[in-house]
């Protein structure tokens, strides 16, 4: 029997006024367009593949920010290369925070460029505040639970960059109903634990 990581849709539910104040905390601009990743500097979570959109993404969307939360061996070296690319000022680095539900709200697009995961629990939570997802194909189908998960090839950064360009830019509301029929809110779980208690 399989019991999904249900997650608690109202804490996850989309809040305009929160990305509002997180950004301010942040530093970063109303209108910038922010991307987010959520990962342990380490060498499967790839973080080298950024370093490969950057030059499409100062060229082609000059104003974005990038948000990357976690800690790691190689966040020091992944540093050296943005500081390469005169590019450090664009991101925020984070860790040991216990808010990443509103830190996803002041984000546009979640980025995943992992050479190998196991099922990624980011991508769901990413997923719950109702973001655009952008992943690596080498990452479980079945961890696109809503539709806004978008898989792409590693092989091409510019790609990816197009891809971010293209994005929809509309309202943003939380999936509600795709989390409750694929069992990964929190209810929806409890009440699987419940059934199977009743059946002992």
């Amino acid at each position: 029997i399989l019991i999904n990581n249900g997650i608690d849709l109202e804490k996850y539910r989309f809040n305009s006024e929160i990305r509002k104040s997180i950004r301010k905390q942040l530093g970063i601009d109303e209108e910038a367009f922010t991307l987010i990743h959520i990962g342990r500097f380490a060498p499967e979570k790839n973080h080298a593949f950024f370093l490969k959109l950057i030059p499409s993404l100062v060229e082609r969307i000059p104003s974005f920010r990038f948000i990357c939360i976690g800690a790691g061996d190689t966040k020091e070296e992944f540093r050296k290369g943005l500081e390469e690319l005169h590019v450090l000022d664009k991101f925020v680095f984070l860790q040991n925070i216990n808010n990443v539900n509103e830190i996803l709200f002041a984000a546009d697009c979640f980025l995943l460029p992992s050479l190998h995961e196991g099922f990624p629990i980011a991508l769901i939570e990413a997923q719950a505040t109702g973001l655009q997802c952008l992943i690596s194909d080498t990452i479980t189908r079945e961890a696109n639970i809503t539709g806004l998960v978008h898989y792409l090839p590693l092989s091409d950064s510019h790609m990816w960059v197009s891809f971010i360009e293209r994005l929809p830019h509309g309202p943003r509301t939380t999936p509600v109903q795709e989390f409750k029929s694929n069992c990964y809110d929190i209810d929806s779980v409890s009440g699987q634990f419940v059934d199977l208690v009743f059946q002992e």
